[in-house]
């Protein structure tokens, strides 16, 4: 997905309180990892090599911060859908009473009765249910990423994190 500078700037944002959070180690890298990441985002679906050096080291060691990015790019994603959809319904319904606004002079009301109060704007935020589904997403992708399972649902957590604490 090409994302818009917009995008990228948020993208590295909250990535980089995540990482911060998550991999304090890699924050001396976070800045040449992610313009790498950038650069060439497909690399990190490649699989790491599993014997880097040819000792049969085993598992090959994953630096979060470009999985980082490529979560919360996904995780973007999702909630760029998300606040869509409820967008469509707000904006659905505002034209609704905009039209009925339109024919009030039509409707008869007591005389001295105060007008209709407006409708209060509701409060922003996630549902439990769509913390959940990014909760869920990010584990996956971090997992297909060939991250750990437990520094996955770190990452996962912090990701979320960074949403719930937003007020």
């Amino acid at each position: 997905m090409a994302e818009s500078s917009d995008d990228r700037e948020l993208i590295v944002e909250v990535s980089r309180d995540v990482v911060a959070a998550v991999a304090p180690e890699e924050m001396v890298l976070f800045r040449p990892m992610s313009t790498a990441y950038f650069d060439s985002p497909d690399r990190l679906a490649q699989a790491p090599k599993d014997d880097l050096l040819g000792f049969g080291a085993g598992d090959a060691v994953v630096a979060l911060t470009p999985v980082a990015l490529s979560v919360m790019s996904a995780v973007l994603t999702y909630l760029r859908r998300e606040v869509a959809q409820a967008t469509n319904k707000e904006v659905t319904q505002i034209i609704d009473e905009q039209l009925h606004a339109l024919f009030r002079r039509f409707h008869r009301r007591e005389p001295g009765a105060p007008p209709a109060p407006a409708p209060a704007a509701p409060a922003p935020g996630l549902s439990k249910e769509q913390l959940a589904e990014v909760g869920r997403l990010a584990f996956e992708h971090a997992r297909a990423m060939h991250v750990p399972q437990g520094r996955a649902r770190l990452l996962a957590d912090a990701v979320v994190g960074s949403l719930v604490l937003q007020t």
